[in-house]
Order: C-alpha cells, then structure tokens, then sequence
C-alpha cells in the first residue's frame, strides 16, 4: 500500500513509522497488526499489508512514531484528540 505520509511528515533515521490503526468511510480507528513500512520516499511510505488485512483505497492509516525527537522537529504543534478523534486542544513542542 502508497501512503501520504513522507519523509517531509515523519522522522526517519531512526527507524520508520509503525502502522497502528486503520479507519475506513468516516468510521473509528482500529488496530491494526502485521502491516509494515518498508521504505519512504519524501511525500510516500510503501506498506507491506499481510494477506490477512484488508486495505482500501482512502483508508486513514494511524502511523506511530519510532524515535519522538525526529519528528518533532517537523512538527512543532501536536494536537490532542478526544476518543472520537475531535481535536480538543494542542501543545507547543521546543525542540
């Protein structure tokens, strides 16, 4: 799977993001397991997708952070979310 999330988006020196959660139409999250990235390029990240899961075309895929400190020098506000994923609020990062 081509997602759009890249180098520009996520730090990558040390180690790439892990697939997390998988939503799909407007729907909440779900884990997902057995999904892995293998290589990004500055605007993609390439998922290998294990036979077992199904992904689609438009699915959000919720991408977990190997190091903090590499992203957040792209990153410089994160947001915080409710469980319905409303962004309720945001945090300055000084990195």
């Amino acid at each position: 799977a081509i997602l759009t999330a890249g180098k520009r988006d996520f730090g990558t020196d040390s180690g790439l993001p892990v697939p997390l959660l998988m939503s799909r139409d407007g729907g909440l999250p779900e884990t997902l397991t057995g999904c892995e990235i293998f290589a990004s390029n500055d605007q993609h990240a390439y998922m290998r997708v294990p036979e077992t899961v199904s992904v689609k075309v438009g699915d959000r895929i919720g991408l977990g952070v190997s190091h903090p400190c590499t992203t957040f020098d792209k990153w410089q506000i994160l947001f915080l979310v409710n469980d319905e994923y409303d962004i309720v609020g945001a945090l300055k990062t000084y990195f």
